[in-house]
């Protein structure tokens, strides 16, 4: 997997060179991990609406193609982006949230911060936070993901 550091990108940049590289890759594109923060941007999923966000204020509101309402994303939020053949990983969707969840587990664990609770949700509950919420999209046999990781 070949890892990218992008720095602070804008979260219309970085979601279109998602979309472009899911829809440019072949059998034999190498999977890659993006990590980046973006400027304060709202979300919108496909369960959200805009008045979910109750005061915006200047923060813009996008709506994007992905499941879930409405995620914050802002500087100090490291985004990870794991763009996989899944297909060719040999992983079917469920599998593929479980073993992202138990990383997501054990890196925080490995930094002392402990499990405290855990439902069966699309999102990782550590002490009462949370820490990585997925919002992923599955495309072409590919994941195109937007889990979030809040410092």
């Amino acid at each position: 997997m070949l890892v990218k550091h992008l720095g602070l990108v804008p979260y219309p940049d970085a979601y279109q060179a998602m979309q472009d590289f899911t829809l440019q890759r072949t059998t034999t594109t190498v999977d890659e991990l993006w990590l980046c923060q973006h400027p304060p941007v709202f979300t919108q999923g496909l369960a959200g609406l805009a008045s979910h966000v109750l005061n915006p204020s200047t923060i813009p509101i996008i709506a994007t193609n992905r499941g879930g309402q409405v995620t914050y994303h802002g500087p100090g939020q490291i985004m990870a982006y794991p763009l996989l053949n899944l297909k060719r990983a040999g992983y079917f969707v469920k599998e593929y949230v479980y073993r992202l969840e138990e990383s997501v587990i054990r890196t925080l664990a490995h930094f002392g911060v402990m499990r405290d609770t855990l439902s069966k949700s699309t999102c990782t509950d550590l002490k009462s936070r949370s820490y990585a919420p997925w919002l992923i999209l599955v495309s072409r046999a590919t994941v195109l993901p937007m889990p979030q990781v809040f410092t």
